[in-house]
């Protein structure tokens, strides 16, 4: 491969040298010398732009010196006499392998401060520039920054980020990944709400009322219901009948039981005496008679129970139960 080093080109750029160093219309100028001319040569893979019409190689040379990421240029001529500039990220030091046989062209290669490769692969070179102390500078991919583009980039600290408000963001190597908080879905850059209510996924039981809200929801007791969510209570007053059912097919499980008080706020009497009753015997004597039915119906009083916990006092029942699949 000949290669042909001319003085003439650097010399031809000594007007665009004084031009910057004189006029800041230029922007960040370069001490950029065409060192090699390579006929019949183009260097592929590295184009950056390609500009049309062009009369000559002088002033293709002369973009590629306003342009800060170009090290080199092809310059075509085909058979209708039709010129084509294109400017190269690359020379043909750094990129020898990508220079190939292309009968009309001519490749003219730069020497230069990045010719020696001295950015990571994943970062860009720019060099020469006359009113930069350092003789490069590595522009750095997304995500990163340094000198050497060695640091990473916290974009969830900066807030930099592209998440979503209901996104929870955290921070990669050279990036971050966004992911949709509880109660909501998307695509993390976009998150809606999750109506768990009208999804059938809210988990209340058969005796609550599921409300919906951004990111979650409430499960509350239906009317004659009471207590924790899933597990409501169900309440009758002395000599009422207390009526308990399972819809589609489950059954009753029963996990706490009193009759006596516990309360004066509850079914209140003239007379009444707090606490009173025993929940161990209670719990016991509602298992017998509900436990593992559909439906299940008694009265509450001492007809059932049996004995009176605290005689003289008016009492209530009160249960806790679950309807589960058989």
């Amino acid at each position: 491969m000949e290669i042909t080093k001319p003085s003439k080109i650097i010399l031809g750029f000594k007007l665009l040298f004084l031009l910057c160093q004189v006029s800041p219309v230029f922007g960040s100028c370069r001490n950029l010398g065409f060192m090699a001319i390579i006929k019949n040569k183009a260097l592929t893979n590295h184009t950056i732009r390609s500009i049309q019409p062009i009369t000559d190689a002088r002033l293709c040379r002369a973009k590629c010196f306003l342009e800060s990421r170009c090290f080199g240029i092809n310059f075509c001529v085909d058979q209708d006499n039709t010129a084509t500039c294109e400017l190269t990220d690359s020379d043909h030091i750094r990129s020898e392998r990508d220079l190939v046989n292309k009968t009309g062209c001519t490749f003219y290669g730069t020497e230069t401060s990045c010719s020696s490769n001295p950015c990571p692969s994943n970062a860009t070179c720019e060099g020469d520039f006359l009113q930069d102390t350092q003789p490069y500078k590595c522009v750095c991919p997304a995500g990163y920054t340094g000198r050497m583009c060695e640091k990473d980039i916290d974009e969830c600290v900066l807030g930099t980020h592209v998440c979503h408000v209901n996104a929870t963001c955290s921070n990669t190597i050279g990036g971050h990944q966004c992911v949709c908080k509880n109660g909501f879905q998307g695509n993390d850059y976009t998150c809606d709400d999750i109506d768990e209510c009208t999804s059938g996924v809210h988990g209340c039981s058969e005796h609550e009322t599921c409300t919906n809200f951004p990111g979650g929801h409430n499960c509350t007791c239906k009317s004659g219901f009471y207590g924790d969510v899933k597990v409501c209570n169900i309440l009758a007053c002395e000599k009422s009948v207390l009526n308990m059912s399972c819809p589609n097919g489950k059954l009753l499980s029963i996990k706490w039981a009193l009759y006596g008080r516990s309360s004066k706020d509850v079914c209140p009497h003239p007379f009444m005496a707090v606490p009173c009753g025993d929940e161990s015997s209670s719990l016991i004597k509602v298992k017998e008679l509900c436990e593992g039915k559909q439906s299940c119906s008694f009265t509450a009083g001492t007809g059932t129970f049996g004995n009176d916990p605290c005689k003289r006092h008016y009492k209530y029942t009160e249960v806790k139960y679950l309807c589960q699949a058989s």
